[in-house]
C-alpha cells in the first residue's frame, strides 16, 4: 500500500461515537439500580471505540513512511505512544481530579490513605494497570485508556515492520479469531474478568484493535474501486444496517451473539472511511467532530458524576427517591445523565483555556526577531 493523504475529519463516525459514549454512560448508571436497568450488553460500545482506534491507528502507522529500523523501532514506539496520550491528556488530567474529588467527598479522606489504595492509585494515574493487574478505582471507565495504550505499545512495532502483512493477514486473523477465544473463553465479551495478565480487557483491546487495522485495510482497497450507483448502493445499505444493528443489538442483544455486533462495528467503520456510502457524506463533519470530542469529555467525567450523586445520597435524603428502582427512577437517570453532559461541557471549555495559557506561555518564551532600521 502507498502513502495517504491525511484523512479528512468522518462525520458519520464521530457521530457513532457520541452516540457510544451515551450509551456506556447510561449503562454505568447500574451503580444506583437493582436490578440494572440497561442490560450488560450496554458496555460493548467500547469494542466500538477500539474498533476505531484500531483504525486510527493503521491511518498513522501507513502515514510514517521512515524505513523499519530494529535499533530506533523502540524509541519509535514510545514517541507514537506519547502522541496518542496528547490526543487525550488533559480530558484524562480533568477527569482523575474530579472523580478523586467525588471519591473522597462519597468516602471521606480516610479512604485513599491505606498503602494498597495510594499504589492502585498512582498505577491508575500512570495508565498502567493493565500490566499490574490492578483495578481502577477512581475513573473505573479509564481501564479503556490502559489497555488501548499497552496493545498498540505491543502491536506497534509488529506493525511497522511488515505493514501490508499485518494488516492484510495478522489483523483479520487476530481479529475474528480473537473474539471465537473470548467468547468461548467466557461466553460473553462485555463482561470483565481481570486481575491476571494478560487481562481479559487487554485481549478485548488488542482484538478490536486488530479489527480495526483490518476495516481500515478494506476500506482503502473499497476506495480503488469505481462503483456505479447500484454499488454505492449497496455499499451505503451495509454500511447503515451494520451500525444501526450493532448499536440495536447493543440494547438487547443475547450474549451468544456479542462477536457478531463487534463484528458489524469494524464493518461500518470500513465501508465509512472509504467514502462509498451517501451516508457518510450526510454528516457535517465541524458539528461531528465538537460531538467526537464530547465523546472523550463524557467517557472520562461521568465518573466523578455518578460518584458523587453516590456521596450525596450518602449523605442526604433529597434524591434517595430518584437513585432506587421505582417510578422515579428515570427521573435519577437523567439527573445523571444531565450532570455528567454539563461536567463534559466544563471540561472542554477548560480544556481550551489551558491550552490558550500554555500557547501563550510558548509564544512569550519564543525569541523573536528584531528589524533594525
Amino acid at each position: 500500500m502507498t502513502k495517504k493523504a491525511l484523512p479528512k475529519r468522518n462525520g458519520e463516525i464521530d457521530f457513532w461515537k457520541f452516540v457510544a459514549s451515551i450509551y456506556i454512560v447510561l449503562f454505568h448508571s447500574r451503580a444506583f439500580y437493582n436490578p440494572d436497568l440497561f442490560r450488560g450488553a450496554m458496555a460493548l460500545p467500547v469494542e466500538f471505540f477500539f474498533v476505531v482506534s484500531g483504525f486510527f491507528f493503521a491511518s498513522s502507522v501507513y502515514r510514517d513512511q521512515r524505513e523499519f529500523n530494529s535499533r530506533t523501532i523502540g524509541q519509535e514506539t514510545v514517541g507514537f505512544i506519547w502522541h496518542k496520550i496528547k490526543g487525550f491528556l488533559y480530558y484524562f488530567l480533568f477527569g482523575f481530579g474530579f472523580s478523586l474529588i467525588a471519591v473522597v467527598y462519597r468516602y471521606g479522606p480516610a479512604y485513599l490513605f491505606t498503602l494498597e489504595r495510594i499504589k492502585n492509585i498512582v498505577f491508575e494515574f500512570f495508565l498502567i494497570n493493565t500490566l499490574t493487574s490492578t483495578s481502577s478505582s477512581i475513573i473505573p471507565a479509564d481501564w479503556y485508556l490502559s489497555t488501548m495504550l499497552t496493545a498498540m505499545f505491543f502491536l506497534y512495532p509488529l506493525f511497522r515492520c511488515k505493514k501490508d502483512i499485518f494488516s492484510a493477514y495478522i489483523a483479520p486473523l487476530v481479529g475474528i479469531g480473537g473474539l471465537g477465544y473470548l467468547m468461548f473463553k467466557y461466553g460473553v465479551i462485555a463482561a470483565g474478568a481481570d486481575g491476571v495478565f494478560p487481562s481479559k480487557g487487554l485481549i478485548r483491546a488488542i482484538v478490536s484493535i486488530c479489527l480495526g487495522v483490518a476495516a481500515y485495510r478494506v476500506s482503502e482497497e473499497l476506495k480503488k474501486k469505481e462503483f456505479g450507483r447500484f454499488g454505492i448502493a449497496v455499499c451505503s445499505g451495509i454500511g447503515a444496517v451494520s451500525v444501526l444493528g450493532a448499536f440495536i443489538l447493543f440494547i438487547k442483544m443475547p450474549k451468544e451473539i456479542q462477536a457478531f455486533a463487534v463484528m458489524l462495528c469494524a464493518v461500518f467503520v470500513a465501508v465509512s472511511a472509504s467514502g462509498k456510502s451517501v451516508f457518510s457524506k450526510m454528516f457535517p463533519a465541524a458539528l461531528c467532530q465538537k460531538l467526537g470530542e464530547f465523546s472523550l469529555s463524557l467517557y472520562l467525567g461521568h465518573s466523578a458524576v455518578r460518584t458523587a450523586i453516590q456521596g450525596f445520597n450518602k449523605h442526604h435524603t433529597i434524591l434517595k427517591p430518584y437513585f432506587k428502582n421505582g417510578d422515579k427512577q428515570w427521573i435519577g437517570v437523567l439527573i445523571y445523565l444531565a450532570g455528567s453532559c454539563i461536567l463534559a461541557v466544563v471540561m472542554i471549555y477548560m480544556n481550551k483555556l489551558l491550552k490558550k495559557i500554555l500557547d501563550a506561555r510558548k509564544e512569550a518564551k519564543t525569541p523573536h526577531s528584531v528589524t533594525v532600521e
